[in-house]
């Protein structure tokens, strides 16, 4: 059954790229806060561009977003004009418009405005070794996020998979979902976050979190992010003591450094207490350093550092977790 999930994880992220390829060749479009979006131009005003993304569907982008549109081909656009394959500049025109206030705007995912205007990411790692020794190591994932005045949603997801000499080493994947509500002029905001594991090599099979509470803008600039959260919520375990614990989340800092135009670094410390129980309790570390890339345009290489450690694990199971790794970021 365990190898059932390598396997779907394979097709999964053979898919993804798939997807990444495709939106290569797409028109462009490059939103005020710097997230670019990749798919077909479908119709084009002085109000709003309308986009269909490969995976979120159609996109109704309002001009005041927009910062610039490149087209691989020439589309028709309201009154007559074509829009060529060159960069041009998007002026603002006013107040933003949701989707479903124009007739002839097409719905976007689940036809929900919040799930428009993502900025998407595809992450890719593979490394290998066929001789003295056979080896193999995959990284996929998929990022999301996307903030306005109201909320701010992040999503991501991980597969890691090793083997050493046919032998499996490594088989995890990783889901994560948090939404944070904003206030308005004030640092504070609530959140909500969901998270599923899975990991061969653990004393369960599957893990469930929930969790909701509060957090803190330390830092807002264009420069340096530094944002905490504290809450708590419940953990469900399955294939191992299958028991329900609840848990606190005590976040010592999402950071994000923009250390120039080209090289970003991101870390984050997450601490979860076992309320039931103050002895048992698990960290997670993460530190990244990611590098635009010159001679691609969307594309970055990143490379990280990821330590997890739990108090509480059955003889055979070490107490730490750490993964070295290298990926491809293809933003889309």
């Amino acid at each position: 059954m365990r190898e059932v999930y390598a396997v779907k994880w394979w097709v999964s992220g053979v898919a993804i790229c798939c997807v990444a390829v495709v939106s290569a060749a797409a028109d462009q479009i490059q939103l005020t806060t710097g997230e670019t979006l990749h798919g077909t131009i479908v119709k084009q005003s002085k109000e709003h561009v309308i986009l269909n993304h490969s995976v979120l569907g159609p996109l109704n982008i309002a001009s005041e977003y927009i910062a610039s549109v490149a087209v691989a081909q020439e589309v028709q656009l309201e009154g007559g004009s074509e829009a060529t394959g060159k960069l041009a500049k998007k002026p603002n025109t006013g107040v933003p418009q949701k989707s479903g206030s124009d007739p002839g705007a097409l719905p976007g995912l689940f036809d929900m405005e919040m799930f428009e205007n993502w900025d998407v990411r595809l992450l890719m790692g593979l490394t290998g070794s066929d001789g003295n020794s056979q080896t193999a190591n995959i990284r996929i994932g998929l990022e999301a996020d996307r903030k306005d005045k109201d909320n701010r949603a992040r999503f991501k997801s991980i597969y890691n998979y090793a083997t050493s000499e046919g032998d499996t080493t490594r088989n995890q994947f990783n889901a994560e979902t948090t939404i944070d509500w904003l206030m308005p002029n004030s640092p504070w905001f609530s959140f909500v976050q969901g998270v599923y594991d899975f990991d061969e090599f653990k004393t369960w099979d599957h893990r469930v979190s929930g969790f909701a509470g509060f957090g803190y803008e330390v830092i807002m600039s264009p420069e340096v992010e530094l944002i905490t959260r504290t809450g708590g919520g419940v953990t469900k375990e399955f294939g191992g003591a299958d028991d329900i614990r609840p848990e606190g989340l005590v976040s010592a800092g999402l950071l994000r450094w923009n250390l120039t135009d080209r090289q970003t670094v991101t870390g984050e410390v997450t601490f979860f207490p076992d309320l039931s129980d103050l002895e048992r309790f698990r960290t997670i570390a993460k530190v990244d350093w990611q590098i635009k890339l010159d001679h691609q345009e969307g594309m970055k290489f990143k490379v990280g550092l990821e330590h997890e450690h739990e108090s509480l694990t059955d003889g055979s199971k070490k107490h730490n977790d750490l993964k070295f790794y290298g990926t491809l970021v293809v933003e889309f």
